[in-house]
């Protein structure tokens, strides 16, 4: 388990310190299904249409009761958007 412990010390010499049992989103402190959302759909706003991504969260977030991950592969090995970024 990965731990992680800072200690900050004021000018006036007073020490706060705080540990955290590992990584947000690592295996100890996992991201909540809203966090996921949220994360995905900050790092894919410009490559997948939003129809797409919508769709792709309904099958990841049902995943447990998805009987067949067909539309789902199907789905992520589309070709994305390509990025305008003046190179």
């Amino acid at each position: 388990m990965t731990r992680a412990r800072v200690t900050i010390t004021t000018r006036s010499g007073r020490r706060h310190t705080i540990e955290v049992a590992g990584p947000r989103g690592g295996p100890t402190n996992p991201l909540s299904d809203a966090d996921i959302v949220t994360k995905s759909r900050t790092l894919t706003a410009d490559v997948t249409p939003p129809t797409t991504w919508r769709r792709i969260e309904s099958l990841v977030l049902g995943l447990d009761d998805l009987d067949d991950v067909t539309e789902l592969v199907e789905l992520l090995a589309r070709p994305a958007h390509s990025l305008n970024i003046g190179l």
